[in-house]
């Protein structure tokens, strides 16, 4: 029941199913509701007398009392148990995770939203070299003590936009808005860096260093060159090229406001043809003018964000 009445502990079982694909970690230690309404006495007890056994058990004596004094006292009271069936470990491992997964659970019960990000670390018997002694030493480190402030890098596609950068920049962006929100309210200063990826690790080192240095800034840009637009970045105006393949075929204008709304989109985006019927969206998505499509739209249609801008006629 501590489960079913409590949201974030069905949240927690729904995101343990979705982080591990094959090891036991991924169902909950009692069962599933539904194999728990399925069990039997007969199957309580076969597993108790299966598991529950010396051979499967580690007797734990504290107190004033030494080896020598405990060593007969558990010969007399465990060692006339019989010994069971031998135990057969199975360690299962993990395939590679090449995909991430969003679990989101919505409950009228829940007055605070609570997100979280969970990664695989690696284990003592998975972990190449001494990874899993880093991150003991890094538990160690951050546990239990207060952060002295948090940085968190992005890329310059968010600054600077560029070709094929859209989904790049609004994922920057939407970081950037996350430590936004975290400087707003959490004691220790937040700081959003957004560097160039040219950067060599040695020149991302002594970025780090200068950071320290300068003490708590809101937010840095950083880049090998000067911050303007990537090279190859020209106005759609002047770059035309060719329609790219999209689902729908390119239908003609049949009316004088489908007509002007083509030829807004042919402007901005640079592309030569541009049905009536196709789905801007997916246009938008194709080209780097989805960085500044609602900046051009804007002073003509008022406050309006992208997604509408592309949805709307």
């Amino acid at each position: 029941m501590r489960v079913d009445n409590d949201p974030g502990s069905q949240l927690y079982e729904q995101a343990q199913a979705a982080l591990f694909l094959n090891h036991p970690y991924r169902i909950p230690v009692i069962g599933w509701k539904h194999e728990i309404e399925n069990l039997t006495t007969r199957d309580a007890l076969d597993f108790y007398r299966h598991f529950y056994v010396p051979n499967n058990a580690i007797l734990i004596v504290a107190g004033d009392v030494t080896a020598a004094d405990v060593k007969p006292l558990a010969e007399k009271y465990y060692g006339v148990i019989p010994r069971g069936r031998d135990i057969v470990r199975k360690r299962p491992t993990e395939p590679e995770h090449t995909a991430t997964y969003r679990v989101e659970l919505r409950s009228a019960r829940v007055r605070q939203p609570n997100w979280s990000r969970v990664w695989l670390a690696p284990s003592y018997r998975t972990a190449k070299g001494d990874e899993a002694y880093a991150l003991e030493v890094l538990a160690e480190v951050l546990g239990g003590r207060a952060l002295d402030f948090v940085l968190v890098f992005s890329s310059l596609s968010s600054v600077v936009g560029g070709p094929g950068l859209t989904a790049d920049a609004a994922a920057s962006l939407c970081q950037e808005a996350f430590v936004l929100q975290h400087r707003r309210e959490a004691a220790a200063p937040w700081i959003s860096v957004c560097w160039d990826g040219r950067l060599t690790p040695d020149e991302r080192k002594e970025v780090f260093r200068r950071l320290l240095a300068l003490g708590p800034v809101p937010s840095l840009a950083v880049s090998v060159t000067g911050l303007e637009a990537p090279a190859g970045r020209s106005s759609a105006m002047e770059d035309r090229h060719g329609r790219p393949e999209l689902r729908s075929a390119c239908e003609p204008p049949r009316s004088e406001a489908e007509s002007i709304l083509a030829d807004f989109w042919r402007d901005l985006l640079g592309i030569d043809r541009i049905g009536a019927h196709d789905d801007r969206a997916e246009l938008v998505g194709r080209d780097e003018a989805a960085l500044r499509a609602t900046e051009v739209a804007q002073p003509a249609i008022g406050a309006v964000d992208l997604l509408t801008l592309c949805r709307e006629p």
